[in-house]
C-alpha cells in the first residue's frame, strides 16, 4: 500500500474517531428522565401521595398521570404538561404553575392556596370544591371548567377567561377580577361580597342568588345578565353609583 493512500486512511480513521467521540458525548449529555423516590416522572406514570415537595419540575410532561394525593408544595411547575392528569387532593400549596397546561386535570378537592396559575390552561378542567384561597390566576384560560363549590378567597384573576365556566356556590369574596371574562358563567350563588368585578364581561351570566354586596362592578358589561334575587347592596354599580340596600335582584 502506498504512503498517499495509508495516509488518506489514517486521516479518515481519526475523523470517524472523532464523530464517534462527538456522538458519545451528545449521548452522555441528553438530560436523564426525572425519578423522585420510587416515581419515574412521565406521561401516565402512577404516583398516588408521592412527596414533590421543592422540587424543580419544569416543563415535565405529565399527561394522564395518576398524582392522587400527591404533595407539590412550593414545586415549580412551570410550563409542566399536566393535560388529564388525576390530581385529587393533591397539595400544590405555593407552586409555581405558570404557563402550565392543566386542560381536562382533575383537581377536585386540591389545594393551590398562594399557587402562582398565571397563564395557565385549566380549559374543561375540574375544580369541584378546590382550595385557590390567595392563588394568582390572571391571565389564565379556564373555559368550561367546572369549579363548583370552590374557594378563591383573595385570589387574583385579572383577565381570567372563565366563558360557561360552572362556579355555582364559589367564594370570591375580596377576589379580583378586573377584566375578567364571565361571558355565560354559571354564578349562581356565588359569594362576591367586596370582590373586584370592575370592567369584568358578565355577558349572559347567571347570577342567580349571587352574593354581590360591596362588589365594584365599575365598568362591567352585563348584557342579559341574570342578577334575579341577587344581594347588590353596597355595590358599586356599572355607573359607578352606590347600590342602596335592600336591593335584591337590581341596584336601587
Amino acid at each position: 500500500m502506498d504512503i498517499r493512500r495509508r495516509l488518506h486512511l489514517r486521516r479518515l480513521g481519526g475523523a470517524l474517531s472523532t464523530l464517534l467521540i462527538a456522538i458519545g458525548a451528545a449521548v452522555g449529555a441528553a438530560p436523564a428522565q426525572q425519578v423522585v423516590g420510587p416515581c419515574r416522572l412521565e406521561a401516565k406514570t402512577a404516583c398516588p401521595n408521592q412527596n414533590m415537595a421543592d422540587k424543580d419540575l419544569a416543563g415535565v410532561n405529565l399527561e394522564g398521570a395518576d398524582l392522587r394525593g400527591a404533595n407539590f408544595m412550593r414545586a415549580t411547575l412551570q410550563g409542566a404538561n399536566l393535560v388529564q392528569a388525576d390530581l385529587r387532593t393533591a397539595n400544590l400549596g405555593d407552586s409555581d404553575l405558570s404557563g402550565a397546561n392543566l386542560s381536562k386535570a382533575n383537581l377536585n378537592t386540591a389545594d393551590f392556596r398562594g399557587a402562582n396559575v398565571t397563564r395557565a390552561d385549566l380549559q374543561h378542567a375540574n375544580l369541584r370544591g378546590a382550595d385557590l384561597s390567595g392563588a394568582r390566576l390572571s391571565r389564565a384560560d379556564m373555559t368550561d371548567a367546572v369549579a363548583s363549590g370552590a374557594l378563591f378567597h383573595a385570589a387574583t384573576l385579572e383577565q381570567t377567561i372563565l366563558v360557561r365556566a360552572v362556579l355555582s356556590g364559589a367564594d370570591f369574596t375580596e377576589a379580583r377580577l378586573p377584566a375578567a371574562d364571565l361571558t355565560g358563567a354559571d354564578l349562581s350563588r356565588v359569594d362576591f361580597s367586596d370582590a373586584r368585578l370592575n370592567q369584568a364581561d358578565l355577558s349572559g351570566a347567571t347570577l342567580t342568588g349571587a352574593n354581590l354586596a360591596r362588589a365594584d362592578l365599575t365598568g362591567a358589561r352585563i348584557k342579559d345578565t341574570d342578577f334575579s334575587k341577587a344581594k347588590l347592596n353596597g355595590a358599586r354599580w356599572i355607573d359607578g353609583h352606590v347600590c342602596g340596600s335592600g336591593s335584591i335582584g337590581a341596584c336601587r
